[in-house]
C-alpha cells in the first residue's frame, strides 16, 4: 500500500497506509461511531457528510480554498496543525 503523511503535531508526520476509495464501509464506520456513544442521527450525519466530500473529489467544492475565513474574522485561515499546536498546552497531560 502507498503511504500518506499525517501530522497533527510539531513532531514529524507519521506514515499511514493508503486506503483505496470506498475501503471504509459506511456501515462499519457508523457502527464504530455508535459504539463511541454518538447518537443514530449524528453518526448518520457524519457518515453522510464524509460520503458527500468523497463524491466531491479532489477538484470538487470540498477541496476549494476561499478567503471566507479572512473576510469573516479579519485574520487569515490557519492549518489544523497550527490550531492544535496553539491549544494543546491548555490540555492537561494524561
Amino acid at each position: 500500500m502507498k503511504p500518506w503523511p499525517v501530522s497533527f503535531s510539531p513532531t514529524p508526520a507519521k506514515t499511514l497506509p493508503h486506503r483505496p476509495p470506498g475501503c471504509w464501509a459506511a456501515g462499519a464506520v457508523r457502527q464504530a461511531l455508535l459504539g463511541a456513544g454518538l447518537t443514530e442521527w449524528f453518526a448518520g450525519a457524519l457518515v453522510g457528510l464524509y460520503q458527500d466530500y468523497r463524491r466531491s473529489g479532489t477538484d470538487g467544492y470540498a477541496a476549494q480554498v476561499t478567503g471566507t475565513i479572512q473576510q469573516l474574522t479579519g485574520r487569515p485561515a490557519r492549518s489544523l496543525d497550527d490550531l492544535l499546536g496553539e491549544i494543546a498546552p491548555t490540555f492537561p497531560a494524561t
